[in-house]
């Protein structure tokens, strides 16, 4: 009898282990991080001081938030957003949301 249960339960364990054995693959995503974005965003102004007129336009034009614009700045800090420095601004992309702004916050241009 105790060949018997532990035979049932080698094979109760081993179809256990198969069962987990055939779960999906987890996909694991990596972004790469350049020196000139780790330079960027050490300069990245901290907050939005101001819009221009053109970047009010802009955001109503393209029913964009002031939470949208501050979402994008948020995650040009944490490195999810593309980040390029062009003609003393700097161009923020992220979640289809482009963004020009000065290294002192002002908004120059959002956009979708």
């Amino acid at each position: 009898m105790h060949r018997l249960t532990t035979l049932t339960t080698t094979v109760a364990l081993a179809g256990a282990l198969a069962a987990c054995g055939a779960s999906e693959e987890i996909e694991v995503s990596e972004t790469t991080v350049t020196a000139e974005q780790t330079e960027a965003t050490a300069e990245l102004p901290a907050s939005i001081s101001g819009y221009s007129d053109e970047a009010k336009s802009d955001m109503a034009e393209d029913n964009l938030s002031e939470a949208d614009i501050q979402g994008v700045l948020d995650a040009a800090h944490d490195g999810r957003a593309e980040i390029e420095f062009d003609d003393g601004h700097f161009e923020l992309e992220f979640n289809g949301i482009d963004v020009d702004i000065t290294p002192d916050g002002m908004v120059l241009e959002a956009d979708r």
